[in-house]
């Protein structure tokens, strides 16, 4: 079974589980209005009945115990019905102290009513209350409020009213039209959350479907960065930049796979070329001797590639080791810059050093000889910059806690597309592709000395006349104690 087949889409998970939320609240918010309601419509009917059966007692007990028959007694009972906020025809039984009936109203009560015979000891108890009686005859239970008819403070007799029961929660259920409505009202919110929801999906389902395709290999996408909210504008505008930038390497890869191989065969070629002049006697003496030197350099030349590229994969592969000792930043700087000038006799580069004033301490610990393999070649690069002539300036000064070195050159600068791929393995530029010497790894490889020290090498500015590449270091291992 695939991994998209063991898992649900986003939409489908997360609308099912909207749409069950929902619907939980809904019965929730339901089952708790319906229970204030039933209970609110339950605590009102009580009352009503207490007010209701106390009136009517009242008029009973005005009348020799027994209600007046007359035509209009019916009239006056309904009246009391509205105004007490009942509902329903009266139904009462006076009865005496024994609990037998003295009179009934109306003079045919439903069946079920006189059922409460087995009742009648919790009916019957002197004091006004108000029961809940179930018939077998109705399928609403009733409401029973028994009033105590007292003459001269002696109970003479009870009076029941007996009205249905309000409620509401089952009217719900048992009310189509109700009943449709809130299935309408579930189906109309769960469409709308999974309009919602596929709102949200749609930026990730396409960024998902493009990172398929970055899978197989196609970097030529562009997802659509057009949306409102700020993190899927972040989301697509991220990938974007990254399939850019992964074309950008691989086209990069390519070329620089020809660069590479084109810099390794040249010295196989040259030096397979000299020692066949040599073999088949086509120079001889001192000049036969000029062409074993030449391949002897070109052997060199080639040996010192292959060295570089496996010394920097066994960085890349177990890190670079670093033995850090006391020393002066500003001394060892003028140091490296002394032994650099020597071998440049041949340049005419000025190279000027520069120290901040705001401070007199450069005293850090640091391991000198991986800050002259990161410092040789960014002068190096500077050279390179200046073809015939130029100045290099290199700048000590401390911010944040950092210590910061930068080589600034007048060479032809750095454009900002060239900025965002000067740290890839391999990379020469433009300008160098055609040289025959340099692999590209020594900006990398620098990097990756100045991060195992704690620091970092960066691009500060890539303009004509000034480019600066700086050196950080982390100022965290000054020592301020003897050790």
């Amino acid at each position: 079974m695939s991994d998209t087949a063991r898992h649900p889409s986003l939409l489908q998970y997360w609308s099912i589980r909207y749409f069950l939320i929902i619907s939980i609240s809904v019965a929730i918010l339901i089952a708790s209005a319906m229970f204030i309601i039933r209970t609110a419509a339950t605590h009102q009917q009580t009352r009503s009945l207490e007010a209701m059966a106390r009136d009517v007692a009242f008029l009973a007990a005005d009348n020799g115990g027994t209600l007046p028959k007359s035509p209009t007694m019916h009239n006056m009972l309904e009246s009391m019905v509205r105004q007490h906020g009942l509902s329903g025809r009266p139904i009462l039984y006076i009865l005496e102290s024994d609990g037998s009936i003295r009179q009934q109203h109306p003079s045919d009560p439903p069946d079920g009513t006189r059922q409460f015979g087995p009742m009648l000891i919790e009916m019957l108890t002197g004091s006004p209350h108000v029961l809940e009686f179930e018939t077998d005859a109705s399928d609403f239970p009733y409401m029973v409020a028994v009033q105590p008819m007292l003459h001269e403070s002696t109970i003479t007799g009870y009076l029941l009213y007996f009205e249905k029961k309000q409620t509401r929660l089952k009217d719900l259920f048992t009310s189509s039209p109700r009943f449709i409505l809130l299935c309408t009202l579930l189906l109309i919110g769960w469409g709308i959350v999974y309009y919602m929801t596929r709102g949200l999906v749609k930026p990730v389902g396409d960024v998902a479907r493009a990172a398929k395709q970055v899978v197989a290999g196609s970097y030529d996408i562009c997802i659509n960065t057009a949306y409102k909210e700020a993190e899927f504008y972040k989301l697509t505008h991220s990938f974007n930049e990254m399939t850019n930038r992964l074309a950008r390497l691989e086209a990069l890869r390519s070329q620089l796979l020809a660069g590479i191989t084109k810099e390794m065969k040249t010295p196989v070629t040259t030096i397979r070329s000299l020692v066949q002049a040599v073999k088949n006697g086509e120079v001889t003496g001192e000049e036969a001797d000029a062409y074993l030197e030449a391949s002897l350099e070109e052997s060199y030349r080639f040996q010192k590639m292959i060295e570089k590229l496996l010394e920097f994969n066994r960085y890349i592969a177990g890190g670079v080791s670093v033995a850090r000792e006391s020393c002066d930043l500003d001394k060892l700087l003028t140091e490296i810059i002394d032994r650099w000038k020597l071998a440049q006799h041949d340049k005419k580069l000025k190279v000027v050093q520069e120290t901040a004033s705001d401070r007199d301490d450069w005293q850090t610990w640091i391991d000198p000889a991986r800050v002259e393999q990161v410092l040789i070649n960014l002068l190096n690069n500077a050279r390179d910059a200046m073809p015939s002539k130029g100045t290099v300036r290199v700048l000590l000064k401390h911010e944040s806690d950092n210590f910061l070195i930068q080589v600034q050159d007048t060479g032809r600068g750095i454009s900002q597309e060239k900025s965002d791929d000067m740290f890839e393995l391999f990379y020469r530029g433009s300008d160098n592709t055609t040289r025959e010497h340099g692999l590209g790894i020594g900006l990398p490889f620098s990097r990756l000395i100045a991060r195992s020290l704690g620091g970092d090498l960066v691009l500060s500015d890539g303009t004509p006349g000034r480019t600066t590449f700086t050196l950080i270091l982390s100022s965290d291992h000054i020592q301020h104690t003897s050790i």
